[in-house]
């Protein structure tokens, strides 16, 4: 595929916009040549957020009188705004909730009873302990603690980044190829993420390395590790909460609601409890739910916006993690609200003081490596109590390639609080395959001792890819495959020589391919019934797995000489580099491994690359072809949302007219925000006041407006949405959050109430498929003085942002409901002027409440 850079493609670009390259084709006039159209013009995706995968057709059509050759090279351009997004899983979400709290503006950070269970917003369980802005912001997403540091994840990119348990940022470090990360656990030794799929990656940050991973029975977004039940809880926004090992065996299941939108998940033993950290369309985004174990009973929901000062409106949850003794003597939980803060919120502390609790923090090595020989055998113990502890009985077993045992007493005092590594001896690793160790502390009269033992899994791996003994006759009878067509990649003829012959090093010839793309293989075998497997080596580690890794299973040749197809889809998550790839044969029965003994066959190693294409959101098959005079082919343009960083696209088709050598055809992303239709706006409000009040709105309808969002990520050009039809029913009336009228046609409406009524407005634009709020509201500017005089009380300013004055003479109490009737603030005082801070109250209508010596007087508060 031809390859041209921006920066020369300027010039034409630059003769193709004068010339008024526009409307629905470009038409070529000279004759006995091609001609190329495209239809259309421009491509306009619209997207509502999670992973979605969408296509749009573009024609081509050759309008001239010789064959028209053309290439296709899809660019992403940048987005305009900084590099700082939100998950864009969530921009839909961001609409709705948009809309939910135009109709309940006391909702926006918590709905009450609206959604029908209760949110606490203060409690006296649960303080706020610390609350330290993000380092880096580009996409933290993830949580998770040793007690010594926070690791947060960029659920967009690849990379981790820590931050000492003061709040001070420490950079950024890979591990791997690992990336996209969401959520964190730890068990002791070792961090445990997903990104959002079935695999389970296994990482020390000690030593910033991948030590393996495994397979989970649900895809995996929010993870907590259980060490009572020594597995892992883990779900995908809503899908049900599942307990599993990493043998991918279900313990246990709690079933969800289908709403929570949980981003992160931590285990609490003092319940134990299970907690989650949910974006609830509808709420502050921002909601812990705690759900008692192992029953699964579900407890509570906890708002936890309303603590934070770093956080506006739209800030979403991310990662969560549970941690004994950030403070001594408390439980906390630690939570990541994305890009903005880290959080450490007190949720109990030790019903009793431990006076004994030991327990092994981690196994610090031996890791995973190549050729391993006699290694070190470090543990890390702490003291979890709090008096010192001494005399710590510990052993250390292991099992797999080898067998064996160490224990020995730490004789030193070791304070409360407080870790040591003991260096336990040595042990002889090199026979390859796994070994699995586990280290315990033996105190007699543990009180927790669910702590005391960790488990490690460590391989020692063998150098090289695997390519001996691979094949008793091979191919001399002619069997293997003879033939390779994968992308650009073309060997008409492979031989069955060299030492071995049925092994071929074709590891120079590397196909470059894009994440998540199907390819068309075609082969051709020297021997019937001949059996194929694929494998891409996607983390690097120098073997194949049948699970993630195998891309291509048991397809057949079933006559020799005749070519076959078979379909290969690449992972959506494969790193972004070169990776080995792996074909092995077998006559007549399937291949069971890649690195498995058979008599008859042949085996290849080639490469395959995803540096060029990785990320890449926007592609168009077939990216080449020849179109014969007066002919046309579908270009099948899609939009991978999980490489969707913001920005536009551009399509630049090179083609051989002489006219048109280079059309370039803008691709954009609009977030589809459910009803584009104009809205009601530039509300007002006239009252006539006596026995009855009437209180008359009017409003206009807003010209339609092209849409020119930018939300989160998602950049576009002003564009009108034409895929609903938009007929304008009428309006609806809503008083005080409550539908009181329909109307056909009019713009306005006289509502009759009672004298004094406290009340507020909005209109809606109802249309045949959406309804669309004003983002207006208009109220009655009405204060009720039981017995007083107004000017002997003074509340200011209303509407009040951060802060709220009261004046008055002997000021007793003050109270401050919703609308509703939700009791949100009290205070008794003794004095003339009181200050509140409002910061943390949801924008929307108040009655606030002051009582003197001489007289209670009732106002309407708003909060903007």
């Amino acid at each position: 595929m031809k390859k041209i850079s921006l920066f020369l493609l300027m010039p034409m670009l630059l003769i193709i916009a004068l010339t008024g390259l526009q409307a629905q084709q470009i038409t070529s006039v000279q004759r006995g040549a091609p001609s190329i159209v495209i239809d259309p013009m421009e491509v306009t995706f619209f997207w509502s957020g999670g992973q979605q995968i969408l296509t749009k057709t573009v024609l081509v059509t050759n309008e001239g009188s010789e064959p028209l050759t053309f290439d296709i090279f899809a660019m992403q351009l940048p987005g305009a705004g900084p590099d700082v997004v939100v998950d864009p899983e969530f921009v839909a979400g961001q609409y709705a909730l948009r809309a939910a709290l135009q109709s309940d503006p006391n909702s926006e950070r918590a709905p009450g009873s609206y959604f029908g269970n209760e949110v606490i917003n203060s409690d006296a369980d649960y303080d706020l302990q610390f609350e330290y802005a993000c380092g880096d912001a580009s996409g933290e997403a993830g949580i998770e603690t040793d007690g010594n540091f926070f690791y947060t994840t960029k659920w967009n990119g690849s990379g981790f980044f820590k931050y000492h348990i003061d709040g001070t940022f420490l950079g950024a470090f890979q591990v791997g190829t690992v990336n996209a990360i969401r959520d964190l656990a730890y068990d002791g030794t070792y961090f445990y993420g997903g990104a959002a799929a079935t695999t389970v990656y296994i990482m020390d940050f000690n030593t910033n390395t991948l030590i393996g991973q495994f397979t989970a029975p649900v895809a995996v977004r929010a993870i907590a590790y259980d060490y009572g039940e020594e597995g892992f809880w883990a779900n995908n926004w809503s899908t049900t909460l599942t307990l599993f090992n990493q043998s991918g065996v279900v313990l246990n299941t709690i079933p969800t609601q289908g709403e929570e939108n949980f981003y992160g998940l931590a285990f609490d033993p003092q319940g134990p409890y299970l907690w989650g950290y949910s974006q609830r369309t509808g709420t502050s985004q921002n909601i812990l739910y705690k759900y008692a174990l192992p029953s699964g009973q579900f407890l509570l929901e906890f708002d936890v916006f309303p603590l934070l000062s770093l956080v506006t409106t739209g800030d979403i949850a991310g990662g969560l993690a549970f941690h004994m003794g950030i403070e001594l003597g408390l439980c906390s939980l630690v939570g990541l609200v994305q890009n903005k803060c880290i959080w450490v919120l007190e949720v109990g502390v030790y019903s009793y003081p431990p006076s004994i609790d030991v327990g092994v923090q981690s196994i610090v090595s031996p890791t995973s490596g190549v050729s391993l020989g006699n290694e070190q055998i470090v543990i890390k113990v702490r003291n979890n109590s709090y008096p010192a502890q001494s005399n710590i009985p510990w052993s250390v077993t292991w099992s797999g390639q080898g067998s064996g045992s160490i224990s020995g007493i730490y004789t030193d005092t070791l304070a409360p609080w407080t870790e040591v590594e003991i260096t336990a001896g040595s042990v002889n690793m090199s026979a390859y395959g796994t070994y699995v160790f586990e280290a315990c502390t033996n105190m007699d009269g543990d009180e927790f001792p669910l702590n005391d033992c960790k488990t490690k899994v460590i391989t020692c791996l063998e150098p090289g890819l695997c390519v001996d003994n691979l094949y008793t006759t091979g191919c001399s009878l002619g069997d293997g495959l003879t033939s390779w067509n994968l992308g650009y990649i073309n060997i008409d003829n492979i031989p069955c020589a060299g030492n071995p012959p049925w092994y071929q090093n074709y590891m120079d010839q590397i196909h470059e391919l894009y994440v998540g793309e199907t390819y068309v293989l075609s082969v051709t075998a020297g021997y019937a019934d001949t059996y194929i497997d694929v494998w891409i080596d996607y983390d690097n580690d120098l073997e194949f797995n049948n699970n993630e890794e195998l891309v291509l299973n048991d397809a057949v040749c079933t006559f020799a000489g005749t070519a076959y197809t078979f379909n290969i889809t690449t992972s959506p998550y494969a790193p972004p580099e070169t990776c080995a790839m792996r074909v092995r044969t077998n006559y007549w029965t399937p291949v069971t491994g890649p690195c498995e003994t058979y008599t008859y066959g042949n085996c290849i190693d080639f490469k395959a690359d995803f540096g060029c294409h990785h990320n890449h959101w926007l592609t168009a098959e077939p990216p080449y072809g020849t179109i014969a005079p007066g002919a046309s082919t579908a270009i099948a343009v899609t939009f991978n949302s999980y490489y969707y960083y913001g920005g536009e696209g551009l399509l630049n088709f090179n083609s051989n007219d002489p006219l048109n050598p280079l059309v370039e055809v803008p691709v954009y992303v609009l977030p589809d925000l459910g009803c584009p239709y104009p809205f009601p706006e530039n509300l007002d409000l006239s009252i006539i006041y006596g026995d009855t009040t009437f209180a008359t709105v009017t409003w206009e309808l807003n010209a339609l407006k092209q849409i020119t969002r930018s939300t989160d990520g998602l950049k576009g050009r002003a564009t009108t949405r034409h895929e609903k039809s938009g007929e304008l029913l009428g309006f609806d009336i809503i008083r005080d959050d409550t539908l009181i009228a329909t109307l056909i046609q009019e713009f306005s409406y006289t509502d009759t109430i009672l004298p004094y009524y406290l009340a507020c407005y909005k209109v809606a634009a109802h249309y045949d498929d959406c309804t669309v709020v004003s983002e207006e509201m208009v109220c009655i500017p009405v204060s009720v003085a039981e017995t007083a005089d107004e000017t002997e009380i003074k509340v200011y300013p209303n509407p009040a942002r951060d802060l709220l004055h009261i004046a008055a003479t002997g000021i007793k109490e003050i109270t401050i409901q919703a609308i509703l009737g939700k009791l949100v603030y009290n205070q008794m005082a003794d004095k003339d002027n009181l200050q509140i801070n409002t910061i943390a109250f949801s924008k929307g209508i108040y009655i606030i409440t002051v009582r003197t010596e001489q007289t209670t007087y009732t106002e309407k508060l708003i909060i903007q």
